[in-house]
């Protein structure tokens, strides 16, 4: 359905939407149709560093991308975005807390984000592990940078007394959240999670079974993910 559709799109498509289903020949065959896309929202994509690295050229009209648990992607992904894709302003890499304990520390993502992503302003991390130098670096770096979403970043421990006079412009959520996950660092050896007590509310699929088709305008939307677009959205799923 997703090749059909950008397929008829002509290559006037400017935003998609799309959840879960990309693997990297799918991803390939939508660069190949992107000279006019502005909005990439692929959460929970099984894409690699590889396909990335060979297709990001083809990107780089793109102005908001969302790689939020995309777990097969590393900082060697991140930096060919932020190289190839100079218009970017908004970028979201948020991660489940439920995999916190199964990741490895994510500096080099973090590094690649400030050195590749200066012009970015608006920026969503939660539940990464990353700590308080890396965020530094990327207020550093960004100075265009307005939002910043660092929730759940428990390694993160920013003095509100420096953002005040380094960063007036920026808006920080974060790290604290009130959650079951609150208060756990990467680096933690116990077991984080109560799986019996996760509300069944907490990752809410309920609507996944239904696509929501609007190729209209240059739009193509398979509606799984709530994500953000012009409007920088503040929420993340």
């Amino acid at each position: 359905m997703l090749r059909l559709l950008v397929t008829r799109s002509g290559g006037a498509l400017r935003e998609v939407t799309v959840s879960g289903i990309l693997n990297d020949l799918t991803f390939s065959f939508l660069a190949d149709h992107a000279r006019s896309l502005q909005t990439l929202q692929i959460p929970r994509c099984n894409i690699t560093d590889t396909i990335v690295e060979q297709v990001s050229s083809k990107l780089s009209a793109v102005t908001f991308m969302d790689l939020s648990y995309c777990c097969k992607i590393s900082a060697r992904s991140l930096s060919a975005i932020g190289e190839s894709c100079k218009a970017l302003v908004g970028f979201r890499r948020n991660m489940h807390p439920i995999d916190l304990k199964e990741r490895w520390p994510q500096v080099e993502e973090a590094v690649a984000i400030a050195t590749t992503m200066s012009k970015l302003k608006h920026l969503e991390l939660a539940y990464n592990c990353i700590d308080t130098e890396c965020v530094v670096e990327i207020i550093n770096r960004c100075d265009r940078l307005e939002f910043l979403d660092v929730r759940g970043c428990w390694d993160v421990k920013l003095d509100q007394d420096w953002l005040e006079k380094r960063a007036l412009m920026i808006k920080v959520l974060g790290p604290h959240v009130v959650d079951q996950f609150e208060g756990h660092s990467c680096s933690d050896s116990d077991s984080l999670f109560d799986y019996e007590s996760l509300d069944d509310g907490l990752w809410d699929d309920d609507d996944d079974d239904e696509d929501d088709e609007d190729p209209v305008g240059g739009r193509l939307e398979l509606r799984f993910y709530e994500g953000f677009g012009e409007n920088y959205g503040n929420g993340w799923v």
